[in-house]
This record gives C-alpha cells, structure tokens and sequence, in this order.
C-alpha cells in the first residue's frame, strides 16, 4: 500500500506528507462534525443550513468573474508577473467588492422575495444575512487560495483551510451547546469565520495597506486583460455548475426544506472524497498548462486522477457497509435513501473525470469548445427534467448524471481529435 502511494505522489515537488495529513485531518474533522449537526438539527434547519452553504460557493465565485484560472495561467505562463502579482491581486479584489456591495443591497431590498426563493418562508430571512456574511469570507478564502497557489505554498493553503475549519466547528459548537439556538450559532460561526480570513496572517491588510494607493497603468492593464480573460471562465463555470445547484432549487421549490435536508445529507456524504479531489486538480492543473514537457505530465495527471479514483472506490465500499450504521447513529431514519446517495456520488465521480478533462482544452484556449459542451449538457438536463412529469428527490440528479455523460463523451472527442492534430503536425 505503501509503494502504491508513494508512486502515485512521488511526482509532486512539495512536502506531499504534511500536505496530506492536514486535509486527512481536515476531513476528519469535518466527518465528525458533519454527523453532529445531522444528529441535532431539525430536518428544516439542516435544510437551510446546507442551502445556505452551497449557495454562498456559487455566488462567492461568480463574484470572483472567473478569474481564478486566467491568474494561474497567465502568471505561471510569465513568472516575471509575481513580482507585482499582489498589487494585481488588489485591483481583482476590489473589483469583487464592488460587485458584492451589489449583490448585498439586492439581498437587502428583495429580503423577503429572496427567502420566500431560497427558503421556502419569508420568516427565514434573517438567515440570508449568514449568506452575506458567508460569501464575503469566501471571496476572501478564495484570494488566498489563489496566492498560495501561486507561490507554491501547498502546505501553507492545507494549513489554513484546517485552521479555517476548526474555527467554524468549535464555535458553532460552543454556540448551539450554550444558547441552543441554532441561528445564533450560524451566524457565529460564520462571522468569527469571516474575522479570522481577514486578519489571519494579516494578509488582507497588509495588501491594502500597501498597495491601495498604488495605479501603476501596468497593472491595471493586467488586471483588467485578467478579468477580460476570465469572462469565458465567469460563463464556464456558471454551464458547469448550472444543473449541481438547479437541484437545490428545484427540491425546495417543488418537495420542501425537509427533502432538501435528505439530499444535503447523502449529497454531503458523498461529496467528503470529492473535496480531496478538488486539492488534487489544485496542485494538478498549473504544472500541465504550463509545462513544455505535456506527456510527462499528462502521465502525471492520470497518476492524480488514479489517486482521486482509488480512494472514491474504497470510500465507496466503507459507506455501503456503514450507511445504516450512520442513520442510527444521528437517529435521522428519515434521511435513509441510498440510492439517492449513490446516484450523487457517481454524479460526483463524473464531475472529477470531468475536470481533468478540460485540462487540455484549457491549454489550448478552446474556449468556445468548452462553452459550447457544457451549454448542450445544460439543454439535456433541461430537456430531461421537462419530460418528468413525476418530480422525485432523484430526479434532479439523474438529469445531473445524463449532463454530465454529455461532458465526459464530448469532451473524450476533443481530445482524441486533439492529440489527432498535434500527432499529424509533428509529422
């Protein structure tokens, strides 16, 4: 087991040894918390709980206008740009900040037109103040993942992300044992969340103070070529995650917050592997884009792929054999249904081949190849829950899996076709 490993990562050029036991830890921590707030929340409060959640990730990267990518590509391509990288970085940020001023002043007018959406009742509205708070932090979460990723600091982001995690446990912890209110302990644990990003190794200030009062035109010309480049990415993203987060909507709207807490529950048991996978592409995905070697490291993407899908079969496995175990143990039978829960995790399995399969249309800029698959699996997903006349809790995601074969098949063509070109021109 041992070898196996070691071969499957001996390719990375960092402490690949701290990297992975901070986010086994982190997991681990994330498990037993997971299984706590399942054990006692009201399904409804775990409904918005785990609403609440995903739609911050949603709009804290659509706030970020898709420029996470462009960064890594562009600065990797030009290492010269590190140099005045953060005071590019403060231009982008800035930029969110406007653009979450706004997002947050609709929230705040629309209040109650947006929790009737969200929430199902205008009488959870105050919880849509979480999601502001929420969002906010993630945007910053996602600046400084995008620095350390940068300069290499693996670690260094590992790190953070379990300290980031611990914060917003314990405290929500604290919070709900001694008031037994769960708003307050939401809340809590996000605000505290959100003080400890923007003061943790004073990295948000320190850019400020720093460079706020800096307007070389070189940088923003950068900065503004970046956030040109990302808006392919910006339209990317939302084809990409259109039918993942249709599905939150659509089980409020058409079932209720309590079948949302079902799916939140097996859709957050299987998405805990899928997290490591998310870490995998981080470190993945600049070495390909911008390495002259590509088979040397497509044949090391493939190692982080086989990594990602060794550890999806065994957690697999670990959780049929536990499932009814987990249900006693919160005592939540109502949230049983593993077939939902399987139908997610391949759902989830799909999604991870499919990310790396856009690495080679990312290096080559196909942009619009891209746009255009991801656009036709929205149609079939759409065209698919149109044509259900019966609406079930698993029906969203099987309209999720269908769109993603669409991805996977299409985007296999580019890439032979691809590789078809590249071989015919070298001849």
């Amino acid at each position: 087991m041992q070898m196996i490993f070691k071969k499957l990562v001996g390719h990375l050029q960092f402490n690949y040894t701290n990297y992975f036991i901070f986010l086994l830890l982190d997991k681990i921590f994330n498990v037993i918390f997971s299984l706590y707030i399942v054990k006692l929340l009201t399904e409804s409060e775990y409904g918005i709980y785990g609403f609440t959640i995903s739609f911050s990730s949603f709009a804290s990267n659509i706030l970020l206008l898709g420029i996470a990518t462009p960064i890594v590509v562009i600065i990797g391509k030009n290492p010269n740009l590190k140099e005045n990288f953060e005071e590019i970085l403060v231009k982008l940020i800035s930029v969110s900040f406007i653009l979450y001023v706004v997002f947050a002043g609709i929230i705040i007018l629309k209040l109650d037109w947006v929790s009737q959406i969200f929430y199902n009742d205008i009488k959870n509205s105050f919880f849509l103040f979480v999601l502001l708070t929420m969002v906010f932090s993630d945007i910053i979460i996602s600046y400084r993942t995008i620095h350390f990723r940068l300069f290499d600091r693996f670690v260094d982001n590992a790190r953070f992300i379990l300290q980031l995690n611990l914060i917003k446990i314990l405290v929500f912890v604290a919070i709900l044992f001694v008031t037994e209110n769960f708003f307050y302990a939401f809340y809590a644990s996000s605000f505290c969340t959100l003080i400890f990003v923007v003061f943790s190794y004073d990295f948000f200030w320190k850019l400020y103070r720093k460079f706020i009062w800096k307007t070389g035109s070189e940088n923003f010309r950068m900065a503004r070529s970046i956030l040109i480049e990302g808006l392919p990415f910006l339209v990317i993203y939302i084809l990409m995650n259109f039918s993942l987060y249709l599905i939150n909507f659509l089980i409020v709207d058409k079932l209720s917050l309590e079948s949302y807490a079902t799916y939140n529950f097996n859709f957050t048991c299987a998405f805990l592997p899928m997290s490591f996978i998310s870490y995998v592409v981080f470190y993945s995905f600049q070495n390909f884009v911008t390495d002259a070697s590509e088979s040397k490291f497509t044949r090391q993407v493939f190692s982080d792929l086989s990594l990602g899908l060794f550890g999806i079969v065994i957690y697999y496995v670990f959780f049929w054999l536990a499932y009814d175990y987990i249900l006693d143990f919160v005592g939540k039978g109502a949230y049983s249904n593993f077939s939902l829960f399987t139908l997610i995790y391949i759902s989830m399995v799909m999604t991870a081949v499919s990310n790396f399969l856009y690495f080679p249309l990312y290096k080559d800029r196909r942009y619009s190849r891209i746009i255009f698959v991801t656009g036709l699996s929205v149609l079939v997903n759409i065209t698919y829950l149109f044509l259900n006349e019966e609406f079930q809790i698993t029906t969203p995601s099987i309209g999720l899996i269908l769109s993603l074969l669409v991805i996977i098949l299409l985007f296999l063509i580019s890439i032979n076709e691809r590789k078809v070109s590249i071989h015919s021109t070298s001849k």
